[in-house]
């Protein structure tokens, strides 16, 4: 898991992906922190504060941070120990504690990724390759960690053990969804406006957005 979740974070084109694909740049102007979303003359991962590096991933609906490489995880295992290794994960999703709450965690986040909103904010990325190539990571470990946690779990659905936090971000998922098309279109809008009033016409929707889909989601990184 930590190889797959390394390998796309050491990706060449992944700072510009998450620059452009996500408002990390923007959340520094809501001021609701000490330091600022990233170091001067940030380049690197290592240059990148860990609160917006989670808040952005969560805003465009990515939320890599909680759940990707655990599919690659999985299905390493099972591909080593075959049926023995599965039998032995069932018991361990049943039995252990700790394992339970990873797979329960995992879940619970997977069910708030929405491919198709994700997609919208990658194309904000203006070049094609890049966008291609960590969209396409992002969307193939996204299938794999469904199918091998809904293997282990023995359910149909993501989530369908947890009515309470399904019925209710079920019930906001309309409001959130419209708001992160609205964000995408202000993103373009803000990050093409000449001049600091002609951005100012932007700001105040696009950080309440960002507001809102925080709010929604009831996390904020």
């Amino acid at each position: 898991a930590q190889t797959a979740y390394r390998r796309l974070i050491g990706h060449a084109d992944i700072i510009n992906y998450f620059q452009a694909a996500s408002p990390l740049e923007e959340i520094s102007l809501l001021n609701i922190g000490s330091r600022p979303a990233r170091r001067f003359g940030a380049r690197t991962l290592k240059d990148l504060r860990a609160i917006p590096w989670v808040f952005a991933w969560a805003q465009n609906r990515h939320l890599i941070t909680g759940w990707f490489g655990v599919g690659t995880g999985i299905a390493t295992f099972l591909q080593v120990r075959g049926k023995q290794g599965e039998h032995l994960l069932r018991r361990m999703f049943v039995d252990s504690r700790v394992f339970r709450l990873v797979i329960d965690e995992v879940e619970k986040t997977l069910f708030q990724v929405d491919l198709t909103i994700a997609k919208e904010y990658s194309e904000l990325v203006t070049d094609k390759q890049v966008r291609q190539n960590i969209f396409s990571m992002v969307r193939d470990e996204y299938r794999r960690t469904t199918e091998t946690v809904l293997r282990i779990s023995g359910d149909d659905a993501i989530a369908k053990r947890f009515p309470l936090f399904r019925n209710t971000l079920e019930r906001r998922l309309p409001m959130i969804n419209q708001i992160n098309r609205e964000q995408i279109e202000l993103l373009r809008r803000f990050r093409d406006a000449q001049g600091p009033e002609e951005k100012e016409k932007y700001q105040a929707a696009l950080l309440l957005s960002i507001n809102c889909i925080a709010s929604g989601l009831g996390a904020t990184g």
